[in-house]
This record gives C-alpha cells, sequence and structure tokens, in this order.
C-alpha cells in the first residue's frame, strides 16, 4: 500500500456519516457513558518519535468543549473542535466494543 500522503475532507465527512447513519438505523439515539474518565496523550505529542506520557480527559468536558466551540460567533478554531470531537469518537468506538450501542428497547440495565 503507497504511503498515504493527505485525506480528502469530503471522504473522511462521508465517511463518517456513514458510520453514524449506520447506528441510526439501527435505532441507537444516544451514547450511554459507562465513564466520563479516559487516557489520552496530547495531540501534539501524537506523532512524536518518543514515547508520550497519557493524561486524564473528560468525556463531559469534550462534549461541552466542542459545543462551545461551535457555537463561538467569532470563528471555529479547528485544532481544538477536532481535538475534543476525537476523545468524543473514542468513546462511541469504546461503547460498541462494550455491545452499548443498541435500541433503547433492546438495552439491558444493569
Amino acid at each position: 500500500m503507497p504511503d498515504l500522503k493527505a485525506i480528502p475532507i469530503s471522504e473522511l465527512q462521508e465517511a463518517t456519516a456513514k458510520l453514524f447513519a449506520s447506528l441510526i438505523a439501527q435505532g441507537v439515539s444516544e451514547i450511554p457513558l459507562e465513564k466520563e474518565q479516559y487516557w489520552r496523550v496530547y495531540f501534539h505529542d501524537v506523532f512524536n518519535d518518543e514515547k508520550p506520557e497519557p493524561v486524564q480527559s473528560n468525556v463531559g468536558e469534550d462534549w461541552d468543549d466542542l459545543k462551545a466551540e461551535l457555537s463561538d460567533p467569532s470563528g471555529i478554531a479547528h485544532w481544538h473542535a477536532f481535538h475534543h470531537l476525537a476523545g468524543l469518537m473514542k468513546t462511541v468506538a469504546y461503547a460498541d466494543l462494550r455491545g452499548a450501542l443498541v435500541a433503547p428497547a433492546s438495552r439491558k440495565i444493569s
């Protein structure tokens, strides 16, 4: 496989839309949270050659900061919005991995 040089934004947007459309078609209307705290590395350390130190993050803070960023009339700081979106996408992936992405009527209450 040749080295990837760029990712077309329109294709990434389409892929993301298909993923969410698939969940919605299955009756999934929300992402249930098991935990709010999670581990990540600072985004500016992700591509360093040295091993980065993990830091704790919070799903609620990611959600609040993303919504605030998108509602800012002075303009979006894309790096900041995508930084928080990445944490939220990991939350979706974790929910799916543990079997929590099901329609509300099918969800087990524990």
